[in-house]
């Protein structure tokens, strides 16, 4: 139900769905921001195990704090590209960017996977594993099918979203006109009772 919900918290909801069921170790999506690729969600495959266990985990939640260049990096080349990137082995992989925080183990595997609704970029899922060439043809299909429906989500969220504001600017308008219209009625009240009270007087 995303009518209720924020496009952050189905983002989050959607990543945990995909570290659940696909076997992905992290994931996380970076939306386009001022020409700079910002993190706005992220989850391991601990914080998932915690969440349904309630054993505490150390968290994923430096992912955040995440932002890189939109021309670069694996990412970089999704953005540029609008196809998905893997990166099999990312230790020996030149363009492959490290975490800005100094990660001391970087990803096996990674796949980086445009999110779209029709020519709009809406942002870029990570997929990542630490064993190397972990993704499987299938499993980067499914990746590419999921970032779909996620793209499809937030844009009908967006579209809910503008609805509600203009249904709101609407309402207000009404009820500034509304606020009007009652003043105009009592000053036009108001000057019938002066016209009166001035033709009683003139008599």
């Amino acid at each position: 139900e995303i009518a209720t919900c924020s496009e952050n918290e189905i983002i989050q909801q959607a990543l945990t769905q995909l570290i659940r069921y696909q076997g992905v170790d992290r994931c996380s999506v970076f939306k386009l921001k001022r020409g700079k690729l910002q993190c706005v969600a992220g989850i391991s495959v601990e914080e998932s195990h915690q969440n349904t266990s309630g054993v505490c985990v150390k968290q994923f939640k430096s992912e955040i704090a995440m932002e890189f260049s939109a021309e670069e990096g694996i990412m970089g080349l999704a953005v540029q590209s609008g196809e998905l990137q893997y990166c099999a082995d990312c230790a020996t992989e030149e363009e492959f960017k490290a975490h800005p925080l100094g990660h001391t183990q970087h990803p096996g595997s990674l796949a980086c996977v445009p999110i779209r609704m029709g020519a709009n970029l809406l942002g870029i899922l990570n997929a990542s594993h630490p064993v190397i060439n972990y993704f499987e043809p299938w499993q980067l299909h499914a990746l590419s099918l999921f970032c779909n429906c996620l793209g499809q989500l937030l844009h009908n969220n967006s579209l809910i979203n503008d609805l509600e504001a203009e249904v709101e600017q609407r309402t207000h308008e009404l009820r500034v006109a509304l606020d009007e219209s009652e003043v105009l009625k009592r000053r036009y009240q108001q000057l019938s009772i002066e016209d009166e009270l001035t033709g009683l007087h003139n008599r």
